[in-house]
């Protein structure tokens, strides 16, 4: 990860491969470039013939990120290729093209190409795949548990986790069953004299008789009686 006394010393290279911007025609862009670094066409067809090119070199980080937007409003991308610490003395002093880096200004961008939702991100870059985002100082620094196992055993695979002893013993009960035996599938297992006898009830319904089908068994409710004529009555005061 890059501190802030990193970013004041170390320098990048512009490196740039005539890759487009999403959505950005490449005569548009190929124009634009021209117009941003005041070089003819034939200059602007070889930056994008697809071979890297170093477009400025030894930029602090600050300085390469303004170009870096400049040309990717201009409708391109450039890479940022870090190219090792300045002294001391020489930090900030890198040379910018004819002026010092102090003095160099942000480039003039086309007005063709819209600022897009990209440049917001143009500070930033993507690491590889599998890399470690944090430092070893920014990692939490989990202590290891001791467990003591010297009292666990392993047994063998698909044998009892439990010792003979240790398993709940049943007591069977002492039971004489000399004089049972089972009977066949079907039998009645029980004697006459042990059944409860059959009483049937002498019920006399010469007195009942079935009505024909749909034929009310309950005689009809009488009318509800008519409301209490209330118009005599009135409280006291109206």
């Amino acid at each position: 990860m890059t501190t802030n006394a990193d970013a004041e010393t170390e320098t990048y290279d512009l490196v740039f491969k005539g890759e487009l911007v999403k959505g950005v025609e490449l005569d548009l862009a190929k124009r634009n470039i021209g117009q941003l670094f005041k070089i003819d066409a034939a200059k602007v067809e070889k930056l994008f013939s697809g071979s890297a090119t170093v477009l400025k070199k030894g930029l602090n980080f600050e300085a390469a990120s303004r170009y870096r937007v400049a040309i990717k409003k201009a409708g391109a991308r450039v890479d940022l290729k870090p190219c090792g610490a300045v002294p001391p003395r020489a930090a900030g002093k890198a040379q910018f093209g004819p002026a010092s880096e102090a003095q160099a200004t942000t480039p003039t961008v086309p007005s063709q190409v819209k600022p897009s939702a990209e440049t917001i991100a143009s500070g930033f870059s993507l690491a590889p795949a599998g890399s470690d985002l944090l430092s070893p100082a920014e990692k939490m620094q989990q202590e290891p548990v001791v467990v003591d196992t010297s009292a666990i055993s392993v047994r063998a695979q698909q044998g009892n986790l439990l010792d003979e002893e240790e398993y709940q013993q049943v007591v069977s009960l002492p039971l004489d069953l000399d004089g049972y035996d089972l009977a066949e599938v079907g039998t009645d297992v029980l004697r006459p004299e042990e059944r409860a006898p059959d009483v049937r009830a002498d019920v006399d319904i010469s007195g009942l008789s079935l009505g024909p089908v749909g034929e009310r068994l309950a005689p009809k409710k009488a009318a509800p009686p008519p409301p209490p004529d209330v118009s005599a009555i009135h409280l006291v005061g109206e």
